[in-house]
């Protein structure tokens, strides 16, 4: 296979995770309620009767709000986990680092499991079809990135401030609305009256 350059693994990628999504999605997956956000919160929906969040804290973040744990979206590191890898033989959790359960997901039935993860574009530990997929394009291609997307146009300030460490968030917002800076004082003489002549 030629080398491929980032861009072309990249479209690789999400092509790949698009169809692994795609087949979760024809085995069935649970209903989705969708919620109105505001503040941090990008996505919030209910699956099964629990309530997940996407929120913004130092990058994107998967948060139960049920049992009240969070794992990062952002740094190839979010799976659904079950059996003996994630709590014991019958639970699933979210998963850090594949191995570090972050919270658990008690009570899902695999409906509600593989609605979770395509809403926010997680992968399922242990499927045969996520062997060769990348956690952060996966993300990227999921509802949950395409509402950060949205969020980030409609909070700039506080996407600047909260995904300074993550670029690839901010590109859309950059080209599309730059930043302008404002002064306080509409002309320089209101300057000076407040702060003193100057020079």
């Amino acid at each position: 296979m030629p080398t491929l350059t980032v861009p072309q693994w990249r479209a690789l990628m999400q092509t790949r995770a698009l169809a692994y999504f795609e087949g979760l999605r024809s085995l069935g997956v649970a209903a989705v309620e969708h919620h109105r956000v505001s503040g941090r919160t990008f996505l919030d929906v209910t699956i099964e009767r629990r309530r997940f969040t996407g929120k913004v804290f130092d990058g994107p973040f998967l948060v139960a709000e049920t049992n009240k744990g969070e794992c990062p979206l952002n740094a190839s590191i979010a799976r659904l986990a079950g059996g003996a890898v994630a709590v014991n033989a019958d639970r699933w959790a979210l998963c850090k680092y594949g191995s570090q359960a972050q919270f658990e997901l008690d009570g899902m039935s695999q409906l509600g499991i593989r609605a979770l993860a395509c809403e926010f574009g997680v992968l399922i530990q242990g499927d045969a079809g996520m062997v060769e997929l990348s956690e952060t394009e996966s993300f990227a291609v999921s509802n949950a990135h395409a509402a950060l997307l949205d969020w980030t146009e409609r909070q700039p300030v506080l996407a600047r401030r909260r995904l300074r460490n993550d670029p690839a968030f901010l590109q859309r917002l950059e080209t599309s609305r730059p930043v302008t800076r404002r002064s306080l004082f509409r002309k320089l003489e209101e300057f000076e009256y407040f702060s003193g002549p100057q020079g």
